[in-house]
């Protein structure tokens, strides 16, 4: 909630300083949930179907947690109006007081989502405690040719995420209305739960490497098709809902990217313990999140690049008029940061998987050998366990 504080300052270096600190502090607080959620993923099951059944459903369940945070923030304020009255609204909201409980809504609904996992939860393979460092995890990504093609992904697909920065002007110059930016995005979120879900079905008769290709090139299809059609047809009121049904299909290709690492991951940890008998989650995880967070700083980069550079973007001189009307080459490339940049990248980020072979064959080779290692040692503990009680009863 501190992110919607503003410091009591006139200062911009104050004030910049204290923006920087919170979304620092926030993103590693998220770091420090997130990493240890992925990693269960690779110890639920020993079961490689099995394994990504849970993924997959663990990843729906986060991209609704997502999309309801989008859900908050438009009935928060409704809940406002409706108990404040509009003028009161109207105060509370220029204090930032809408964003706050609109945080703390969905700030609580995380813990108690997250403490229902940690008391229900058992891993069912066995795991190694190792000391996790940056070193560490960094060299084992270039060590293992499986997890570094992984990581890749987000370094060559860095660029997917330039339609978020955009999407407001979308809203505003394309749709008509600023108000229409979470109409915009939810759509999109929703497409992302259920592609979730179509991920496992196409695991079941295809691999990861190809279902992840598989999924790129849709992604890359759909967003084509919606810019191709946006251009063709122009943007009015009247057309907000074909468009917001294209977004739909779009946000189906997200649930791949959100999904399918994870589960190759997995495979990769699986993989290093038929070489060297460790499994080493965390710091697998770890490298692979910093790779996560190069790429998102790149995004992030990027993004404000392309809109108010590139793209030639006029920004209002008038304190009356929050946004200047723009030439149609300006929309244009508008609509290019929010589909044609974001398809390339698609496509971009498939490339590292084309060397990926944790698949077919050498997968069921390396689980079977795990399962009867697993097996042997269990059979182990069992007859010391035997001998042990006998020694005691003699």
């Amino acid at each position: 909630m501190l992110v919607f504080v503003a410091p009591n300052t006139s200062s911009f270096t104050l004030a910049t300083i204290w923006m920087f600190v919170i979304y620092a502090l926030y993103t590693a607080v998220s770091c420090a949930v997130e990493s240890p959620s992925n990693c269960f993923g690779a110890l639920c099951s020993p079961n490689p179907s099995e394994r990504s059944t849970a993924i997959s459903i663990a990843s729906f369940l986060r991209s609704v947690g997502q999309s309801g945070g989008q859900v908050v923030i438009i009935v928060v304020p409704l809940i406002m109006k409706a108990l404040m009255g509009q003028q009161q609204y109207k105060n509370a909201e220029g204090q930032g007081l809408d964003l706050i409980i609109s945080t703390a809504v969905c700030a609580l609904g995380m813990v108690i989502f997250v403490m229902i996992f940690f008391a229900n939860n058992k891993e069912r393979v066995p795991y190694t405690s190792e000391k996790v460092s940056l070193k560490e995890s960094i060299k084992l990504v270039f060590t293992n040719k499986n997890l570094l093609m992984v990581s890749l992904t987000k370094l060559f697909g860095f660029g997917r995420g330039v339609y978020g920065t955009v999407s407001l002007y979308i809203a505003v110059y394309l749709l008509g209305s600023k108000g229409l930016k979470l109409a915009l995005m939810l759509p999109m979120g929703i497409g992302t739960a259920v592609g979730t879900l179509l991920v496992n079905l196409v695991l079941k008769k295809f691999s990861t490497k190809q279902t992840f290709i598989l999924f790129c090139v849709y992604g890359a299809s759909a967003m084509a098709i919606l810019y191709l059609v946006s251009k063709g047809v122009g943007f009015n009121s009247n057309l907000i809902i074909p468009f917001l049904i294209l977004n739909f299909f779009c946000g189906i290709q997200h649930g791949n990217t959100n999904t399918t690492p994870n589960i190759m991951i997995a495979d990769c940890i699986d993989e290093m313990e038929y070489k060297t008998g460790k499994r080493q989650e965390g710091l697998a995880y770890a490298g692979y999140g910093l790779f996560s967070k190069i790429a998102s700083a790149g995004t992030k980069y990027l993004a404000p690049f392309l809109v108010y550079t590139w793209s030639g973007y006029h920004f209002s001189t008038s304190q009356n008029v929050a946004y200047a009307a723009q030439s149609d080459e300006v929309l244009t490339k508008f609509l290019a940061i929010y589909t044609v940049i974001p398809a390339i990248f698609v496509i971009l980020q498939f490339v590292p998987i084309l060397f990926y072979d944790m698949v077919v064959e050498k997968k069921e080779r390396i689980t079977a050998a795990l399962l009867e290692k697993r097996a042997k040692e269990e059979a182990e503990k069992a007859e010391e366990a035997e001998t042990v009680s006998a020694e005691v009863a003699e």
